[in-house]
């Protein structure tokens, strides 16, 4: 006998703002609500600034020491980034498994003098409602 095994979830796209300042280094941190499992489908971020900016988005676990850089990329003045794009390397090819504690961190790095601005961003998660076995 064949088993498929088919997880159900929900798709939902976080987007939100966050204000960024004059020649400040910016980072949102998401979380990932304990006993919950989501999947990175794609990502949106946007540089309101009126200088360059290097956006990255990185994972870490409950270890302080491992941090890994899943995007990163210098955005001109008022652009945008969306992922995944064949375009733009990066690891959000393919989706990203986020374990209950593990953290999202969106980083805007400081660009230097400038005007500042409200940036969005946007997260595509799938949470996975269950991981019973079969």
């Amino acid at each position: 006998m064949t088993k498929f095994v088919v997880q159900a979830g929900i798709f939902e796209d976080n987007a939100a703002t966050t204000v960024i300042v004059n020649n400040t280094l910016k980072t949102v941190v998401i979380e990932v609500p304990a006993g919950r499992r989501w999947t990175l489908m794609g990502f949106g971020m946007h540089n309101p600034d009126n200088v360059a900016r290097v956006v990255t988005i990185r994972w870490s676990d409950n270890t302080p020491s491992r941090i890994v850089d899943i995007f990163s990329l210098s955005l001109t003045a008022t652009t945008r980034v969306y992922g995944p794009n064949a375009s733009v390397a990066t690891l959000v090819q393919k989706p990203i498994v986020f374990d209950g504690g593990h953290k999202i961190e969106l980083v805007w790095a400081a660009g230097g003098a400038s005007a500042g601005g409200t940036a969005s961003y946007s997260l595509a998660i799938y949470e996975v409602l269950s991981d019973r076995a079969v």
